[in-house]
Order: structure tokens, then sequence, then C-alpha cells
């Protein structure tokens, strides 16, 4: 929500799919934003000061937990992510 209220430009939006497909629950999740990418050590980091990025780290506990599958890809000022998380009788 922070990035994309502080994108200057026209391409400012969040798209948020949820559905199931194959007894999954597939969550896909995109939001433009303008501002710097920062990694350690191949990790996705918080570009807020004062924040370490626990936001994507407890979304990959929970997949993790749950057996799932997490993608994340940047493309374009856009921030794309797949979860797919099975679905258990």
């Amino acid at each position: 929500m922070d990035a994309v209220n502080t994108n200057i430009s026209e391409e400012r939006q969040i798209i948020l799919r949820i559905k199931e497909v194959k007894n999954n629950l597939v969550i896909k999740i995109k939001n433009a934003f303008n501002n710097e990418i920062r990694y350690n050590k191949e990790e996705l980091m918080s570009t807020k000061e004062g924040h370490s990025g626990l936001g994507i780290k407890s979304v990959k506990s929970v997949v993790s937990k749950y057996q799932g599958e997490i993608r994340m890809d940047i493309t374009d000022n856009m921030f794309s992510v797949l979860i797919i998380i099975p679905f258990h009788p």
C-alpha cells in the first residue's frame, strides 16, 4: 500500500486476485511502484526507514507452513507475487 501511495506516475494500481484452481488456493498480487529494490543475499529488503522487510518473511513462513509455493517477480515497475497453497481434505 505504501509503494502505490508514493508512486507519482499514472500507473498507480494494486491488483488482487484470489481463486481456487485444481484444488489449490491461488493468490495473485500486483503492485505498481517507482522505488528502488533492495536485496540482501537474494532476499528482498524493505525500502522503508527502520524496517527490515518482515512482511515478506511472514508471508513466506505461512506459505511454507501449508506446503505452498511463492514466486515473486519485478518487471517494468510492477512487483508481482504468486502464492499457491494446496487444499488438504
